[in-house]
This record gives C-alpha cells, structure tokens and sequence, in this order.
C-alpha cells in the first residue's frame, strides 16, 4: 500500500512539472474581469506581465513560482490555465489562455491586429438583443446602428458617421464568446466592429472594439455606457 501511495505521489509530481514547463506562452485573461496579461516561463522563472502588474517569480515546486520577498506567486494548473496570487493577503485570481504566440489563422474566425494586440471574434448569436438602432442615452443623435447583415455605422460626438462593413463578438482563439455574467443576470460583451471607407475619423479597413452590455431583465443593450438600443 505504502509503494503504491508513493507512485502515486511521483506521477503527481511529475505530472505538475510537464505542466508547468510547457504551459503556453501568450495572452491570459483574468477569468473575473477578463483584464489581459501576458504569462512567460522560462527555465526556474515565471514572469507575469499585465496593465498595472508585474511579477517575477522563481520556481520553488514542480508547478509553482514564487517572489519571497513580495509572497507573490504564479501557480500552473494545467498548459492554458494559472492562478496568480498572494500568499500574504490569501488572495486568488484565475487566469485562462486567451491567445497562444503561435497562433495561427482558423477558419470562422476573424482576426486581428489593435495596438499590438491579436483579437478574435465570430458572427453574432444573439440578433434579437444586438440588432438595432443604439440612441444616446435613450434620446438622440449620436447614434449607433447593428444591422442583421453585419454592417451599419457607428456615429461619434461632433462627427459624421463611420461606415460598419462588418460586426461581431469577441471571442477567445478557440471561438468561445467572452462573456461576464453579473448576479443581477446582466452580461458583458465585447463588440467588434470593422469600419468601411466614408468617414472622416476612422480608417477605412480599421478595427474597432468597445464594450456591450445586454440587460434580459431590462431589455436594453447598451454600447459604451451611453448608447441604448431597447428591444
């Protein structure tokens, strides 16, 4: 029994330290905000790159690195999957792979290129919540319009409309919608738009990216916190 416990016990090891040596390389989302960070390891050392974080920790078990001067650490859950925390203040953040390094087009998806950035989004799934005329604060000019051919236009203050030849959601590389769910049963979304020639403010060809939120209870969804299509 004691054998078998202890091959147990080393398979386990072994199994955390594939792990953690071939987690992938790339972009990692916190599964709460969906905030992007970057995630590197190599040799003993783990590094963390995100907005306003940046950590450095050093290998201290098969699938764990930490900072003992901070108490941070970065542990390996699975190849595509960490949690990143603070042993100090017994915090926890769960991070999943957004998007590999090695990424490689798919079909179904389209991706592109912001600020340095790969993203990915698919068609929308949801017409009768996304599909509309977007009013500023329920009223008025400027205005935001989805069409369920996938184009439309997107009107900013004090400027002419920018064409839309195309809109979708954001998704992960795996086409899976990136979606926060609130306990009030609101959801976030990110909308995807690609602009078309004709305005004097986007670039025809350019992407864009702004957050959506679809209210069931309310039946509104709104486009940048101002813009509200009610359905």
């Amino acid at each position: 029994m004691k054998i078998k416990i202890l091959i147990v016990f080393l398979l386990c090891l072994i199994s955390s330290d594939i792990f953690a040596e071939s987690l992938t390389p790339g972009t990692y989302r916190y599964k709460k905000n969906q905030n992007e960070a970057k995630i590197k390891i190599t040799g003993d050392q783990a590094s963390l790159t995100a907005w306003n974080v940046e950590l450095k920790c050093l290998k201290t078990s098969p699938s764990k690195y930490s900072d003992k001067a901070t108490t941070d650490f970065i542990e390996v859950i699975s190849k595509d999957e960490i949690i990143v925390g603070n042993e100090k203040y017994g915090s926890k953040d769960e991070l999943v792979l957004y998007a590999p390094d090695d990424y490689k087009s798919k079909d179904g998806l389209t991706d592109f290129v912001l600020d340095g950035e790969r993203y990915f989004a698919i068609p929308d799934n949801e017409n009768k919540k996304l599909v509309g005329e977007y009013l500023t604060e329920g009223k008025g000019d400027p205005k935001v319009e989805l069409k369920s051919d996938k184009t439309g236009y997107f009107q900013r203050h004090q400027v002419s409309p920018s064409p839309i030849v195309w809109w979708g959601i954001e998704t992960n590389y795996k086409g899976e919608i990136q979606k926060l769910t609130g306990e009030n049963g609101n959801y976030k979304m990110i909308l995807v738009v690609k602009y078309g020639a004709g305005s004097s403010y986007d670039k025809a060809g350019s992407f864009g990216r702004m957050q959506i939120v679809v209210s069931p209870s309310a039946k509104k969804t709104i486009i940048m916190g101002e813009r509200i299509y009610s359905w």
